[in-house]
């Protein structure tokens, strides 16, 4: 009970796909905004929500709540867990199958039109983004302590994808595949240097299946 207090006082780390959506559609011309454990309080063209197996729950009530308030907002659900059970969240419009930053980088165009399930339909090459934006993130709430113990701190990821067969009970090599992908040591500096210069950045996870590769 005190290790699981402690862990949740102690850790709180930010989801490194919303700062790469942020980038991806600011870069497409869009308004975008980021609500961490908020109510959504006004309509939007579309709220994105993070799917979870542990707390689906209460993603799909965020969901229905937010059709219920807002009928006119659209809601995609994304996730390694919606994609793999995607008839679970029944209250959003579209559930994404796949790969989201590919959906949104090469084949999102608009909300007309968009079917209940979304299959994307390829892996994100990681150095066709820009560097996440953290941009309306609360920077100074997220924490990996004791294990990194300065702030400002955020995750990035330097590689997708596993080659070892641990498919029956972890997500990586099934959502992102058993080709590794790497981003270019080149980018990752920059990526490095651009978060330290814009937010202060003086910590960093990298949140790669198999970052030793």
């Amino acid at each position: 009970r005190f290790l699981a207090i402690m862990k949740k006082r102690l850790i709180k780390i930010p989801l490194l796909a919303f700062a790469n959506l942020q980038a991806i559609l600011k870069n497409k011309g869009h308004e975008v905004e980021y609500l961490d454990g908020e109510s959504v309080s006004k309509q939007y063209d579309l709220v994105v929500v993070n799917g979870s197996i542990i707390d689906y729950h209460n993603e799909v009530l965020v969901c229905q709540k937010i059709k219920n308030k807002y009928p006119q907002t659209k809601t995609i659900v994304f996730g390694s867990f919606p994609s793999a059970r995607p008839d679970l969240f029944d209250t959003a419009d579209s559930v994404i199958v796949g790969d989201e930053l590919y959906f949104f980088l090469n084949e999102f165009t608009g909300l007309e039109n968009l079917p209940k399930i979304i299959r994307a339909q390829g892996k994100v090459d990681l150095n066709d983004l820009t560097t996440p934006d953290y941009t309306g993130f609360p920077i100074n709430e997220f924490s990996y302590s004791p294990a990194l113990v300065q702030k400002p701190f955020v995750t990035l990821q330097a590689s997708q994808g596993c080659p070892y067969s641990c498919g029956y009970y972890c997500p990586y090599g099934t959502f992102q595949g058993p080709q590794f992908r790497p981003r270019s040591p080149e980018k990752l500096v920059e990526d490095i240097k651009l978060l330290v210069s814009k937010h202060k950045i003086k910590a960093i996870q990298f949140r790669d299946p198999v970052f030793g590769l």
